[in-house]
């Protein structure tokens, strides 16, 4: 083979290798999404059930802080779902989305929705671009741990709120709801002071709060006093 051939193929070769190292590496950080879109996709007009929250990791003395569930005898992280605004109703119109009033636990504005498979992918696109809903995440500190009476405002300000990861879950089908669904939770991390921590060790003292380990949130069970309570599924996403 004449040299310049034998170069232009190998500059090729390369090309091409690269190419496929691009390809199947888009494909691999990508893959969840992908699953996500070809079930959708077989569930083209089929409602599903679509709920996005936000969970906090709290540790202390090495342990999980969680509390008790407000809606389900449990306990579970400190969070909350989004809630969208006004200006997501356009949005709402466009892709045929049915909220859930009366059902359960919803409550207004809340990111419980129930959207057609074929609307999904524009809908998670518009859940990352952050628009026409909350983008904060101090509500729920505020409601489930100032508004209680175990921290103080002043604590929220001390407090360092730092972003994990966001975890979504493949579509599955919910028995409680007898409903396709789909999970998103982003997770974040409170790191507390010293003076924090306390508040909090004096709430799971008085049982406002409990300290869980992190092989009893995955076997999802606790035991007190011999009596057994659930810890919610959706714990794990926390560790």
């Amino acid at each position: 083979m004449p040299i310049f051939l034998s170069g232009a193929w190998g500059i090729i070769s390369s090309i091409c290798v690269n190419l496929i190292v691009a390809g199947l590496t888009t494909v691999w950080f990508n893959r969840r999404r992908l699953q996500i879109w070809l079930q959708s996709t077989v569930r083209y007009n089929k409602l599903i059930r679509v709920s996005a929250a936000y969970l906090f990791r709290i540790q202390v003395d090495g342990e999980y802080i969680l509390m008790p569930g407000k809606h389900i005898e449990q306990y579970q992280p400190v969070g909350g779902v989004y809630k969208t605004f006004s200006s997501f109703d356009e949005k709402k119109s466009e892709w045929q989305i049915q909220a859930e009033p009366g059902q359960r636990f919803y409550e207004q504005s809340d990111l419980r929705i129930k959207i057609k498979g074929k609307y999904l992918g524009k809908f998670l696109s518009w859940f990352e671009s952050e628009k026409n809903r909350e983008v904060t995440v101090q509500r729920e500190i505020i409601e489930e741990l100032i508004e209680t009476g175990i921290l103080d405002y002043a604590d929220l300000a001390q407090m360092e709120i730092e972003f994990l990861r966001r975890t979504k879950l493949p579509i599955s089908h919910s028995v409680y709801f007898d409903a396709d669904e789909l999970h998103i939770f982003d997770i974040y991390e409170l790191n507390l002071t010293a003076v924090i921590k306390q508040k909090i060790l004096q709430a799971v003292g008085a049982g406002s709060l409990m300290k869980i380990t992190e092989d009893q949130i995955r076997k999802q069970n606790l035991v007190i006093n011999g009596k057994s309570f659930s810890i919610g599924a959706h714990t794990e996403y926390i560790l």
